[in-house]
């Protein structure tokens, strides 16, 4: 299987915007639920013995005649996982789902790259068991691309089984699924709380 280099050329500029506050522990772009060294303003605090004058905030002390100091969201990356459905469904079709599903997969994990986060693309249905990939800046792009064009459709899958075992292992800011879904209607529910 081959992924759409030209694809991942037109989409470069893109980023991924946080659905909330980012809790990675690494240096990243988005804004974080930490309050420290970052550029979106959070909120005052009274000035403390020791306390940078830098964050003072001059205007307010001008105003009221009270030190209070700026506190600001730290930036830090998010962690994103990417989840590929390589079960046997995932394989039928002129040009399969499996191969649009690494496609996308492809354009996630490069905007993630780009964007500094901490991306873990889990390829689950395997025959060989689920494969982990993780990165945290655009050197690590050819390690995913491999493991997405490596990618071949294996049996039936146990989908919610899978995702929970994931879920498990490691927590995540954001979490795309790409699937065809072809489980029972009552198990799709579950599957998506397993991911929530």
């Amino acid at each position: 299987m081959s992924i759409d280099r030209a694809l991942l050329a037109r989409i470069g500029r893109l980023r991924m915007a946080a659905a909330g506050l980012a809790s990675g522990s690494g240096q990243g772009e988005q804004a974080a639920a930490a309050l420290g060294a970052g550029v979106t303003f959070a909120d005052h605090r009274p000035y403390a013995p020791g306390d940078d004058l830098r964050h003072v905030d001059w205007n307010i002390y001008a105003r009221l005649d009270q030190l209070l100091v700026r506190l600001y969201h730290e930036d830090r990356e998010q962690t994103v996982a990417v989840v590929v459905d390589a079960s046997g469904s995932m394989g039928t079709g002129e040009r399969s789902k499996l191969v649009h599903a690494a496609d996308i997969a492809a354009c996630l994990c490069l905007i993630g790259l780009l964007g500094r986060d901490a991306m873990r693309l889990v390829i689950v249905g395997e025959a060989a068991g689920p494969r982990f990939v993780e990165g945290r800046d655009p050197a690590a792009l050819p390690r995913f691309l491999s493991a997405l064009e490596d990618v071949r459709p294996g049996a039936d899958l146990d989908l919610q089984a899978a995702l929970l075992r994931i879920a498990r292992q490691a927590r995540t800011d954001q979490v795309f699924l790409l699937s065809d879904m072809l489980v029972e209607d009552s198990a799709q529910e579950a599957t998506f709380r397993a991911l929530a």
